[in-house]
């Protein structure tokens, strides 16, 4: 009885006269009852008790939002969005009933009526991605794929693994993606970006041919485009021929000197076919031009060791490190190296360093591969 009546203090702070009093304990016991049976997943029980706390105080905020859970969660969509409207009539600010009222307009189809409440949501509450999710939904069900994005993005940021956010964050951006191809289509069908980006969905789809044709159709509109040979250089590359890539990469230099992707690749090729000296020239044009590319540093570090210069490979090997601390191979690689030279302190910090990372990478992938 205590209890109850702390409670009905809480909710009717005013003095009371005594039936007032009675009336104040009545409600409090019903909601309190009902809240039990709501929480025991009793959800007709607790509808019965609400209502009747809500009987004796209409103005009863949590009381109507709290039906409209128990409406939800039994799928009864219409009701709940009825009360959920009654909760914020008389509590705007109840973050919970304007992003379930959000979602059940949203399975109701909805959707642009659901994204006021939605908004309203994530502006009181900037971590619910529940709210972030369902809003970016509603946008895309309308077609604005250009406002949905952002949305998307947020849930996708605040639960970076959930298959859902990401599916929905992939949806929302092919959607955007192909309204824009079309909308270029329409404006000039023969562009050379129609091409290009043709080129790059046969490549994403794996048909490389077909991508190589289109990347070469973009050559003959526009001769000269930057970056168009090395893309088809990497496209051989997956085809296992070294020969073309090479060639593809060489025709991009001519036109860009400055593309450190064409000259990494050239490099990496010709280390491959143990043209050692040729492969450092191009690793070393692409330091310059890049000196913060890591995949270029390691390259390098592996070329001098090829060498036996061992000085420039530590050197190389701990840019490499600094500028990617968690890059597993150049620590094994720099503490075998160190291993062979006889410095066995170093060497043991760096396979130390080494295992941890790799430790700690196969924890996350046996996390993220697991069932949520």
């Amino acid at each position: 009885m205590k209890l109850l009546m702390a409670i009905a203090m809480l909710l009717f702070p005013l003095p009371l006269g005594r039936a007032e009093q009675r009336g104040v304990a009545d409600t409090s016991r019903h909601f309190q009852a009902a809240k039990q049976a709501q929480k025991e997943g009793k959800f007709e029980e607790a509808i019965v008790g609400y209502t009747e706390a809500l009987r004796l105080n209409p103005q009863l905020a949590e009381a109507h939002n709290n039906v409209a859970l128990c409406y939800f969660q039994l799928g009864k969509y219409e009701q709940s969005i009825e009360a959920f409207r009654k909760a914020l009539k008389l509590r705007p600010d109840l973050s919970g009933a304007n992003l379930f009222l959000g979602l059940s307009l949203f399975r109701t189809n909805r959707a642009r009526e659901a994204i006021a409440p939605l908004q309203n949501a994530v502006r009181l509450n900037p971590r619910e991605q529940q709210g972030w999710h369902a809003l970016g939904l509603s946008y895309m069900t309308l077609g604005e794929s250009d406002k949905a994005i952002p949305a998307l993005l947020e849930s996708a940021r605040l639960a970076p693994r959930d298959p859902e956010a990401l599916y929905a964050l992939g949806l929302g951006a092919m959607k955007l993606s192909i309204s824009a191809f079309e909308e270029l289509k329409r404006g000039d069908p023969d562009s050379f970006r129609v091409h290009q980006l043709l080129a790059y969905t046969y490549e994403a789809q794996d048909e490389l041919d077909r991508a190589i044709e289109e990347y070469h159709t973009v050559l003959r509109l526009k001769p000269g485009l930057p970056g168009i040979h090395e893309s088809i250089g990497h496209l051989y590359l997956k085809k296992q021929d070294e020969e073309r890539a090479i060639e593809q990469f060489q025709q991009e230099l001519k036109v860009d000197p400055y593309n450190v992707w064409a000259s990494l690749e050239l490099g990496r090729v010709f280390m491959k076919r143990g043209a050692v000296d040729r492969a450092l020239e191009y690793l070393e044009e692409t330091v310059r031009h890049n000196p913060d590319l890591v995949e270029a540093h390691q390259a390098l570090a592996r070329g001098f060791l090829a060498r036996n210069n061992t000085d420039k490979a530590i050197a190389h090997f701990k840019t490499a490190i600094r500028l990617d601390p968690k890059l597993e191979s150049a620590h094994y690689e720099l503490g075998q190296l160190y291993r062979r030279l006889g410095r066995l302190a170093e060497a043991s910090a760096e396979l130390e360093i080494f295992e941890k990372l790799k430790a700690k990478k196969m924890s996350q992938e046996k996390s993220s591969s697991s069932p949520p």
